[in-house]
């Protein structure tokens, strides 16, 4: 008798699944959009304003987006103010406060209050006649500035 009654569930098991597989689908609407309709990513009118100082550097890059280093130098001894700006591919626009000092051929930017040697938050050199910039370690891509 228990045999049955298990033979019996799995049967209506089945017949149940197998109805519900072979249900009619439900109609579904299509949404398209233009790229008139698209808004785009960064919009003029809110970007941030300029920072203040001199645009040492602005370069694009695949991972980074657009890379921009502004720094205000005083001619004062110490570390020089900046921003170092990073626009994403998304249009995602990061803002980021640097000090910043001349060391040989380079421009080293920093996090205020950074001490760390080896690694720097933008580092902006001269090479064959042209400025690269690179975010981060020393094995950081270096990103030609225009």
């Amino acid at each position: 008798m228990l045999g049955v009654a298990m033979k019996s569930g799995l049967f209506f098991s089945l017949a149940l699944l197998l109805s519900v597989g072979c249900a009619a689908p439900r109609a579904t609407s299509q949404t398209t959009t233009t790229a008139a309709e698209v808004a785009s990513p960064v919009d003029r009118e809110s970007a941030p304003p300029t920072p203040p100082g001199e645009l040492v550097c602005r370069g694009k890059s695949t991972l980074e987006g657009t890379i921009e280093l502004y720094v205000e130098w005083s001619g004062s001894a110490g570390p020089a103010r900046g921003t170092l700006r990073t626009t994403a591919p998304s249009g995602a626009i990061t803002e980021r406060p640097v000090q910043a000092e001349k060391h040989k051929a380079m421009i080293l930017a920093d996090a205020p209050g950074n001490v760390d040697l080896v690694s720097h938050t933008a580092t902006v050199t001269q090479e064959n006649g042209k400025r690269m910039v690179r975010l981060g370690e020393p094995n950081s891509p270096w990103t030609t500035c225009e």
